[in-house]
């Protein structure tokens, strides 16, 4: 029987649900906990982990530490912990992964939930006198990245199975740098929340994240923005008060609206919510089940649609929701 090992996947504030519910669809994964942006497993060596799509970034478990707290006498502690910390063989693991040279830089990540009377840099510096020769600035350049998530009187630290983390999807190198772009791995955990296997729209395709997502997990999205097409993906110029599409034919609606923010509306809020509204519900297939992320869920306004879930994330330094919609 393989060796199963301990690991940590992060994803974003409130999608914590959603990865551990991928991830108990392997076969080799056992879930430990859930924490603040982490879910904890087991697992044996399973090449298909590194595919999972509502995972920001995920980790080989080096160590668990306790009685980390706010003390500044805790940076020579860790200091301490750190010289315990067995790299080769966890070097040799992810080796099963990928290629590894043995003159190989490693990076550092310190995440830390709360106040300190340190900060992640005096970390990140003890963690890099620990790595010398190794060690290096910069995370992309890295062949490895070392991860310290503190959060109360605990921390975990981590060695980055993948060479990049894996919110880096291919398509998101060839799109525009939009600051209103949504993150892959939200898009992943918004089509797994709409239990989407087959078809879906997204009436305001912006960038085109979630069509893009949805296309390398073999679905078949589809949709229109006020802008229209992109060169990489067929995109309608549509209004979304006035979707071209028939009533009660969309199986799956999937959408990230307007915030408001980056992308202003011109109309007044109130007025393009209650005309997005009416649309949406017409299109919509009395068996269909519809996925929004908003900045303003209390502006959507359904005549026969009720909310079945709702769940606040943290993105872009706001809390938006996702929340589920169905007859």
């Amino acid at each position: 029987m393989a060796t199963s090992l301990n690991y940590f996947a992060v994803t974003f504030r409130g999608l914590e649900d959603l990865l551990a519910e991928e991830l108990r669809e392997f076969p080799t994964v056992s879930i430990t906990q859930l924490q603040y942006r982490r879910v904890y497993f087991r697992s044996a060596y399973d090449p298909q982990l590194t595919g999972l799509t509502c995972c920001d970034d995920l980790f080989l478990e080096l160590a668990q530490w306790s009685g980390i707290t706010r003390d500044r006498a805790n940076i020579s502690r860790m200091q301490d912990l750190l010289s315990h910390i067995n790299l080769t063989d966890a070097i040799s693991h992810i080796r099963q992964y990928r290629p590894i040279p043995n003159d190989y830089t490693i990076s550092v990540t310190v995440n830390h939930v709360g106040k300190r009377n340190y900060t992640s840099a005096e970390i990140k510096s003890v963690a890099g006198l620990h790595l010398a020769p190794h060690y290096i600035e910069n995370d992309s350049l890295a062949d490895l990245n070392l991860r310290i998530f503190i959060e109360g009187d605990a921390a975990s630290v981590g060695l980055r199975l993948t060479a990049q983390p894996l919110y880096r999807r291919s398509y998101t190198t060839r799109s525009s740098g939009s600051p209103a772009k949504l993150k892959p791995p939200v898009a992943a955990a918004m089509l797994r929340m709409a239990k989407v296997t087959d078809a879906f729209v997204d009436p305001f395709c912006g960038n085109g994240t979630l069509l893009s997502e949805g296309k390398i997990q073999g679905l078949d999205g589809s949709g229109g923005d006020i802008i229209g097409s992109l060169s990489r993906l067929s995109i309608a110029q549509w209004d979304a008060r006035a979707l071209p599409l028939a009533t009660s034919t969309v199986d799956r609606i999937v959408s990230n609206l307007p915030w408001d923010i980056q992308i202003p509306i011109k109309a007044g809020a109130e007025d393009f919510y209650a005309s997005v509204s009416r649309e949406l519900e017409r299109v919509l297939r009395p068996t269909g089940k519809m996925v929004l992320l908003t900045t303003t869920p209390e502006m959507l306004q359904f005549s026969q649609l009720r909310e079945v879930a709702s769940i606040e994330i943290s993105l872009f330094g706001q809390r938006p929701r996702i929340v589920q919609y169905e007859h």
